[in-house]
């Protein structure tokens, strides 16, 4: 990817993940992205439950359809919480190692009036995520619940520090290490923009 990057500790005003004593460059255009999913998705609910898992395969197992198998995992949980009416909000990214198969960061947005607990939405993706790797059962460990952090944040629209902290965490999907370009493949893909919604922060 040849885009702009920024090492800076902020990114329009808010607290953006670029390491402390080890530099993450972040590019800038994902940044970009995150901001305007985050002020979509709090334009449309005053609180925004906010969550983010990885996605990986198995070791040893190399999978040739990797972008396929998310898109229809993606489908799947993303009609699941929409039935449950939590107006699902999604962004995701792909990033490959040494290893052989990529693996996946996903930051997820409901609204947060009608959920305020990640456990079981993660539960549901952790079985969607093992079934479409082909598995009849939960296979554990393939589905990380990101809580380095915190599980989770409940974003409030009149508190700019729960946006702030949101940010922050999901600022690790716009780091530069692991990232490759293809056009093979997508590197990132996101529930669409509607440009006329106001920002909010």
């Amino acid at each position: 990817m040849n885009e702009q990057i920024t090492i800076e500790k902020f990114f329009n005003g808010k607290p953006i993940n670029t390491g402390d004593r080890k530099k993450l460059p972040c590019y800038i255009s994902i940044l970009e992205k995150i901001e305007a999913l985050m002020n979509q998705a709090v334009a449309k609910h005053s609180k925004v439950l906010f969550f983010r898992m990885d996605l990986r395969f198995p070791d040893q197992s190399y999978y040739t359809d990797h972008n396929n198998i998310l898109s229809n995992f993606l489908e799947s949980f993303m009609r699941n919480l929409e039935r449950q009416g939590l107006d699902p909000h999604y962004i995701w990214v792909r990033e490959q190692n040494s290893s052989f198969n990529p693996h996946y960061h996903v930051v997820i947005m409901l609204n947060g009036h009608k959920t305020q607990s990640s456990y079981k939405h993660i539960k549901i993706a952790n079985k969607l995520w093992s079934k479409n790797l082909g598995f009849a059962d939960i296979y554990y460990g393939l589905l990380y619940h990101c809580n380095d952090f915190m599980s989770q944040v409940m974003i409030m629209r009149n508190k700019i520090e729960t946006f702030n902290d949101a940010f922050y965490w999901a600022s690790y999907l716009a780091k530069t290490h692991s990232k490759t370009k293809s056009t093979r493949y997508r590197s990132l893909g996101m529930t669409k923009i509607n440009n006329k919604i106001k920002t909010i922060i």
